[in-house]
């Protein structure tokens, strides 16, 4: 009798247990929304044995990344993090190369000092699809950079420099809300602004400011 007891027990223990194991953790349709605004500013020197140019001048770029279309994705707990299936979304980006100037100053020896300048209509980039591979903690929320984040033209100089990414903003999320699958909406959020002096050397310095602001929205599906 005892043993059957015990049992019966463990059965109505067991029983919760492998039905949690069994349901199918919580899936959300995901899609990102974001900007990256790239702004870089330079000052180039040539020197001969008797004249000095001297170029200073600016450019960049803004992208706006838009999902086409909301990916289905998977919450499942992962040690301390969380783990997405799949952990990326397609994108879409465009954007254009912003307008930009530059201007020489050229000191020769016994000559006037001569000066001009020049300027860089702004442009449409062609549209092209993008990965973005992100991971997340319970709170903490960030993308992955990207194998090629794309080549920058400055106005005026010819080597060409990456341009920012999502992974340059570090962001936030209710990992709970999505674990538990008991929010029907979730919005991940970051935003940032850096600048570096990516470039420094006797005759070239370079400066990059890069503003990122994105946010991804997860809507629990049935």
């Amino acid at each position: 009798m005892k043993l059957a007891i015990v049992s019966f027990v463990a059965g109505l223990v067991a029983a919760p247990l492998a039905a949690q194991a069994a349901a199918p953790p919580p899936r959300f349709s995901a899609r990102l929304n974001a900007t990256v605004v790239d702004h870089f500013t330079y000052a180039w020197t040539r020197v001969s044995e008797d004249c000095s140019i001297r170029r200073t001048g600016f450019g960049g770029r803004e992208l706006q990344l838009r999902s086409p279309r909301a990916a289905a994705i998977a919450v499942t707990r992962s040690g301390a993090g969380l783990r997405y299936r799949p952990s990326a979304v397609l994108a879409r980006a465009t954007g254009k190369a912003t307008s930009g100037s530059f201007g020489d100053v050229k000191r020769c020896r016994a000559e006037p000092i001569l000066k001009a300048i020049g300027h860089c209509k702004a442009r449409t980039l062609a549209p092209r699809s993008v990965r973005a591979g992100f991971r997340s903690g319970r709170a903490a929320f960030a993308f992955q950079k990207p194998a090629t984040p794309g080549e920058v033209e400055l106005c005026g100089l010819d080597p060409t420099y990456p341009g920012g990414w999502l992974q340059l903003a570090p962001g936030r999320v209710n990992g709970d809300a999505l674990l538990n699958g008991t929010a029907a909406r979730a919005v991940a959020r970051g935003a940032a602004r850096r600048q570096a002096t990516i470039v420094n050397t006797p005759t070239l310095r370079v400066t990059q400011e890069t503003t990122v602001r994105w946010t991804m929205t997860f809507r629990r599906l049935p």
